[in-house]
């Protein structure tokens, strides 16, 4: 098995352990070929077995959310969000919105005041016609 250095690991929230080392100790390692995908191109390897546990717990405003969302009036509540605020937003994907460019809370303000404005105006043409 491997024996280069092991540490936890977390990894986008999740837990696991990481294996480094060499290319020697690879070679005797039953297991290499599931780990390597393509075995001559560094003298180094990596490699991270996740456990299947989170590294840290949600936040607790993430939890409340959760419950107030499984109630009866939070699912109507979200049902009504599905309707007005969602759209919004694939339309502004569909106009190249991915994500925001700019930095600084005032231009990012700004550039998203502009996508909103360019929203609202269409909204505006189509009611007219």
């Amino acid at each position: 098995m491997l024996r280069p250095t092991s540490v936890d690991a977390s990894i986008k929230g999740r837990h696991g352990a990481h294996f480094r080392g060499v290319k020697t100790t690879c070679q005797a390692c039953p297991l290499k070929a599931q780990c390597i995908r393509k075995p001559d191109i560094s003298p180094y390897r990596q490699v991270t077995f996740f456990d299947g546990t989170k590294a840290h717990e949600t936040h607790p405003h993430t939890q409340a959310m959760k419950q107030r969302i499984d109630t009866h009036e939070g699912r109507m509540l979200h049902s009504r969000r599905l309707g007005i605020a969602e759209p919004v937003f694939g339309n502004l994907h569909g106009k190249g919105l991915q994500r925001l460019t700019l930095r600084s809370r005032r231009k990012v303000d700004a550039q998203w005041k502009l996508f909103a404005m360019v929203h609202n105006i269409e909204k505006l043409q189509r009611k007219a016609l």
